[in-house]
């Protein structure tokens, strides 16, 4: 027997050996390429997250201005509405007094 045909770790020119550290050097390189695929993998999910987000707040943002759009109309509707029945009840109130002081003093 031959030191060359034995695995021997401490011999590096031993044929054995060579083709073990072969192995582990193509196993790095997997893992290695692995783990960049993983990473840009990575990097474009928090890019598309990113992006969802912004797009989501743009969303909101526009959402809120047209919300404070709308209100802003329907307020000043609101305000005009109750302009008009306060002028309503002022115009009421005085046809509605001449009538009682009438029927009061009607005979």
């Amino acid at each position: 027997m031959t030191p060359g045909d034995i695995y021997d770790p401490a011999v590096p020119d031993s044929p054995a050996h060579s083709a073990s550290s072969h192995q582990q050097q193509q196993q790095q390189q997997q893992q290695q390429q692995q783990q960049q695929v993983q990473q840009q993998e990575r990097m474009e999910q928090q890019r598309q997250q990113q992006q969802q987000q912004q797009q989501q707040q743009e969303m909101q943002q526009q959402q809120r201005m047209e919300q404070q759009q709308q209100q802003q109309p329907q307020a000043m509707q609101q305000q005009q509405l109750q302009q008009e029945v306060q002028q309503q009840q002022q115009r009421q109130q005085p046809q509605q007094q001449p009538h009682r002081h009438r029927c009061t003093t009607s005979p």
